[in-house]
């Protein structure tokens, strides 16, 4: 025999599990008292099909293609080496995945241990701990199988699970047991009655449950550590799920005292002033937080006393200027602070401010930082040279001679300067 497709599982051969209906085929088993056979149909009658069966064993499903008018092969069997039949000999499983392919079932050995270091596992494992009927026996589940070859075995169409489990039980020549048909919730029985169960392959998904009878002690083993593992997936499952609230809670009391506290400071600035139209003046809540200092309307009236011409220096493209240049000069920037604001406020930054906002109204473009370097300077990083008059100072001439411009040049004050856009 070269291979074997396994036994008839409802659904498909339990060691074909790629063989399912798709669109273009379909198939079908029918197995009564009477008869037992396997078709095929085609959902599309154009497509031109055949299934040939070689002299070394392999079987090939080609179609036909009429663009390259040429057979391609749609499906074959064997598929791969795990596929030939019985590699790994009794209660030997063949995982393609692995290397080498072929290895005991859990709580067996090999059965002739110099075979298998030579890799010729054609003499099978063994159970590490003998059958006793006896005193009594258990089963142990493998998972994701190919069912096995027997000689002597049978199917009990009527029979659930637990009367399968019952029946193999009582017979001590029944050595495993699984699902005939997996439909639906599953029914019916495969009793094996053979010693030595062989050809038997693992899959990682799409194979079958296989029950095989142990001795009581290997058995109350498994399950306990089946059992445990099942404990630890479910604890770690909860415990997983208690990480991911505690998370989400954290998360949620940092924003909100984090939300709670740019409140309160932006409540201090405003504290005492005039209440404006948010739509008309104020800068929206909805801003993105860049984490610098900023200033809404209001706080800029109440500083600047409703922009009062007593306090007016001069005015240059983004409208005039109160103070910034006088005070900064006679060493007194900080009088442009604000009294209600002086104790929630950190001098430093406004000092900071103070001399950023400064050099950005230098009169030479060559003078004013840019805004990467601004960014800098406001979070208290980089250098910070000492400005000079600005651009539109009304109280006297507006060129300095050690203004970093090399052509000393006519200005008006108080006009906006416009840039033209050159392409290259």
């Amino acid at each position: 025999m070269r291979s074997r497709s396994g036994p008839w599982n409802g659904i498909g051969f339990s060691g074909l599990p790629y063989l399912k209906p798709d669109p273009i085929y379909n198939y079908t088993f029918v197995f009564n008292d009477e008869v037992a056979y396997f078709t095929y149909d085609l959902y599309n009658i154009s497509v031109i099909t055949t299934l040939v069966l070689y002299e070394d064993g392999v079987m090939n499903r080609l179609t036909w293609i009429e663009r390259t008018n040429s057979w391609i092969v749609y499906a074959s069997a064997p598929a791969d080496n795990c596929d030939n039949y019985n590699l790994c000999g009794a209660y030997g499983r063949c995982n393609i995945g692995t290397s080498p392919a072929c290895s005991c079932l859990n709580r067996f050995v090999p059965k002739n241990q110099e075979q298998w270091q030579r890799a010729d596992w054609s003499s099978g494992c063994i159970r590490r701990t003998p059958l006793d009927c006896k005193v009594g026996d258990g089963f142990i589940k493998y998972s994701n199988v190919k069912l096995p070859q027997g000689n002597n075995w049978m199917v009990n169409v009527s029979m659930t699970t637990e009367e399968c489990k019952a029946e193999c039980l009582k017979n001590c020549s029944c050595m495993a047991y699984a699902i005939s048909d997996l439909r639906g919730k599953g029914s019916g029985c495969f009793l094996w009655f053979d010693q030595n169960l062989i050809d038997i392959r693992q899959y990682t998904v799409d194979g079958q449950d296989l029950y095989i009878r142990m001795a009581a002690s290997e058995a109350a083993a498994a399950n306990q550590e089946q059992g445990a593992s099942k404990g630890n997936k479910k604890v770690g499952v909860i415990v997983g799920s208690i990480l991911a609230s505690l998370f989400v809670i954290c998360m949620g009391i940092y924003l909100f005292i984090r939300k709670k506290k740019k409140k309160q400071k932006r409540d201090s600035t405003s504290h005492g002033l005039e209440q404006l139209p948010e739509d008309t003046f104020s800068i929206s809540h909805h801003e993105e937080d860049l984490d610098l200092p900023h200033y809404d309307f209001t706080a800029l009236a109440k500083a600047t006393n409703d922009f009062s011409f007593t306090h007016f220096l001069g005015e240059g493209g983004y409208g005039p200027v109160y103070r910034a240049w006088k005070l900064f000069k006679e060493g007194r920037p900080l009088e442009l602070n604000d009294n209600f604001i002086v104790e929630t406020c950190d001098l430093t930054e406004v000092m900071r401010s103070i001399h950023v906002g400064l050099l950005c109204v230098q009169h030479s473009p060559e003078d004013r930082p840019s805004m990467s370097k601004v960014v800098l300077m406001l979070s208290g990083e980089g250098t910070m040279p000492q400005p000079k008059e600005p651009g539109f100072f009304t109280e006297r001439k507006l060129i300095d001679a050690s203004s970093s411009s090399s052509k000393p040049e006519s200005c008006s004050v108080n006009e906006v300067t416009v840039t033209l856009i050159d392409p290259r």
